[in-house]
């Protein structure tokens, strides 16, 4: 009977401890549950954020030879007078003659050659890129002119007629090239008399160009998405570190016990987790059209 009064008297002990101690063992076992929480959270963020991968830039190539300025562009002839089809056509003369394909007249290369013509007139250069820092590729952006090549020929001077300007290109090295370049498939060219530089002259542009539709379709809604979605993922990180302050103070805040901002807290970490890896997915699926867009343009330089 002794012995079983004295197990009794331990178990009533052993339970009023338990609940006088139950806030502290309580108090306890949230604080290791936030530590485990905050543990994952850290590992998680810092294991997909840095292996989720950065966008790839797309290849574009540029030909700008030097500017071809005639020595006599001063002594402009009554008689001279430059046409843009006629410089289409004889630039396609010299490409049958090299055993090259013709190049088909595009009016976004023909409008993006009349700006550059217009341009120059106007700001009074002879340059491939303007004085405010516009080039060949700004201006076949500017007309809507979807590229993977691009190029540009100038001339300025007394050139007598379309042969003749087309002929001084072709013993430039460098304008030759692009005019015989047989990666280009299109054309755009425009001519116009003006004051230059006091002297009444001609200017004439040619704009080359290989259409990007001809390699692999980027999704440019993606690239889109993509972004979008790494800006939701930097205001998330903002969000968690305000609540995980929040989470670690244990007090109630804005009217929240604990519990619910370690619940709170959670459901935040599983939305940026969940964020982070569609994000990772989406950036390799573009990426990946990226890597076969670039190899098409390295195959047609």
């Amino acid at each position: 009977m002794i012995k079983s009064f004295f197990k009794i008297i331990i178990f009533v002990i052993f339970v009023s401890t338990l609940y006088i101690m139950r806030d502290d063992i309580l108090s306890f076992i949230q604080s290791k549950q936030v530590e485990i929480i905050k543990s994952e959270y850290n590992q998680k963020t810092k294991e997909q954020v840095s292996s989720d991968g950065t966008l790839l830039d797309l290849k574009k190539v540029v030909d700008t030879p030097g500017a071809l300025r005639s020595t006599s562009f001063f002594n402009l002839s009554k008689n001279a007078y430059l046409t843009d089809s006629g410089i289409i056509a004889e630039t396609n003369n010299e490409r049958v003659k090299g055993n090259l394909s013709i190049l088909k007249e595009n009016p976004k290369l023909s409008l993006s050659a009349q700006k550059k013509v217009e341009d120059m007139f106007a700001k009074q250069y002879f340059e491939h890129v303007s004085p405010s820092g516009v080039g060949v590729s700004d201006l076949g952006q500017s007309v809507g002119y979807e590229y993977i090549i691009i190029g540009e020929n100038l001339a300025l001077g007394n050139f007598k007629d379309d042969k003749s300007v087309l002929q001084a290109w072709m013993n430039s090295p460098g304008h030759r090239a692009n005019i015989m370049n047989g990666n280009y498939t299109e054309i755009g060219v425009y001519a116009a008399k003006g004051m230059f530089e006091g002297k009444d002259t001609w200017l004439a542009v040619q704009h080359f160009g290989t259409p990007q539709n001809l390699c692999p379709r980027i999704d440019t809604l993606l690239k889109s998405t993509i972004q979008a979605d790494q800006l939701k993922l930097k205001s998330i990180q903002a969000d968690l570190a305000r609540k995980l302050i929040n989470v670690n103070a244990n007090t109630i805040v804005d009217g929240k016990t604990h519990d619910e901002l370690v619940t709170e807290y959670n459901l935040l970490v599983n939305k940026y987790n969940m964020l982070v890896a569609k994000s990772k997915t989406n950036i390799n699926t573009y990426n990946k059209q990226v890597r076969a867009f670039n190899t098409c343009v390295e195959s047609k330089q």
